[in-house]
């Protein structure tokens, strides 16, 4: 699965501020971890620290 679940007119924007280096993307993930930890180390987190998490990659 890839995608969003909302914000669906925000991309271009968004795109577009990060490719002429007005924003800094690196600094909103907040964590990476494996397939094997999206229950706990991913869905877990961010429901129990939502204010020090903004995105956390899955690798697979």
């Amino acid at each position: 699965m890839r995608g969003s679940l909302a914000y669906a007119g925000d991309h271009p924007a968004t795109i577009a501020m990060i490719a002429d280096g007005k924003v800094d993307a690196y600094q909103f993930i907040t964590g990476r971890i494996g397939l094997d930890g999206i229950v706990t180390d991913g869905f877990d987190e961010l429901i129990t620290n939502k204010e020090e998490n903004v995105k956390i990659l899955v690798r697979p």
